[in-house]
């Protein structure tokens, strides 16, 4: 097993809770854009990023080709409008796995930046909004035990 297929150190799925199925797409989608954003900088993605990636998809126990077929059938509007659903306590869990993403490729660069920044105002945010869901750590502190098991596919 390679050591980045698995880490007691990722913070971000511990703030997943009650997400539906496409709310779980909707997040590795995110994620993969992300991941995506700087490959012509490094010729590919990152692999600590793509374990990072597939530790979704094993967590949120959802299939490639299903979550292709999300894809293909809603696009980015349908991302949108399943992130836009998501509940504060699950949106701070997708900011700090974005973050947790942009550190493994040292540590968010402008590509990155800029990419998350198009989709923050996608989602209607400012990016002080959504650096206060990674600013005010405290106040989601009481987080539920359970984690992210709605759906499965």
């Amino acid at each position: 097993m390679n050591k980045f297929e698995e880490s007691d150190d990722w913070v971000a799925p511990d703030f997943f809770n009650k997400l539906t199925r496409n709310q779980k797409y909707a997040i590795i989608h995110f994620l993969g854009v992300i991941a995506a954003s700087d490959v012509h900088a490094h010729s590919k993605i990152n692999k600590k990023e793509y374990y990072f990636i597939n530790f979704y998809y094993k967590e949120f126990k959802v299939s490639v080709e299903k979550y292709l077929a999300y894809i293909a059938m809603g696009g980015k509007e349908q991302v949108i409008a399943d992130l836009k659903s998501l509940s504060k306590l699950n949106m701070q869990g997708l900011v700090f796995a974005t973050t947790e993403l942009c550190n493994y490729s040292g540590s968010m660069n402008d590509d990155e930046l800029l990419t998350i920044a198009d989709w923050v105002d996608s989602l209607g945010m400012t990016m002080n909004e959504w650096n206060d869901f990674y600013n005010n750590f405290d106040e989601f502190n009481n987080r539920p035990s359970e984690s992210f098991d709605e759906e499965d596919d």
